[in-house]
């Protein structure tokens, strides 16, 4: 129960007490999927309560569960998502584009790749019905979670 404690304050923001040691988690990698169910569910609820109440406007059902899954996750992906915009635009050698992307700034490649992603993901969303905007999320959270896992069980650190 520890690791999956210590996954949890690694992968959101929620308040679990006392701060664990990643060391539980990090030997269990196996594990990250769990994290993409809670973090899944938690941004589904926009697209459950909209699809079990008969609401059918999907722009609000998809800001909110774009919202929940940024605010849920503490952000972590969209900033290196940001940090990613930042390196592609730099100019220059692997030395500048890498210390472009561990730069503190936000610049023009992280605010123009930030919008674009997150404009593409808002009107995919929007395309749905609110019950497969639920899905959608659930299933992008948990497979997102598992590549995480497979990268950590097999990348090189």
């Amino acid at each position: 129960m520890k690791s999956v404690r210590a996954l949890l304050q690694f992968t959101t923001i929620l308040p679990l007490g006392e701060p664990a040691d990643f060391d539980r988690f990090a030997q269990r990698s196996w594990l990250y999927p769990l994290a993409g169910y809670v973090t899944g569910a938690v941004a589904a609820l926009p697209g459950l309560l909209a699809w079990y109440f008969g609401y059918t406007g999907t722009l609000v059902t998809a800001a909110l569960t774009l919202a929940l899954v940024i605010l849920i996750t503490g952000a972590n992906h969209f900033d290196g998502l940001l940090d990613l915009g930042d390196g592609l635009m730099a100019h220059g050698s692997r030395e500048k584009r890498i210390a472009a992307m561990t730069d503190r700034t936000t610049g023009a490649g992280a605010l123009a790749l930030g919008m674009m992603i997150f404009l593409i993901t808002f009107a995919g969303l929007t395309s749905l019905p609110p019950l497969w905007i639920a899905a959608a999320v659930l299933c992008g959270e948990v497979f997102g979670k598992m590549v995480m896992g497979l990268f950590s069980a097999l990348g090189k650190p």
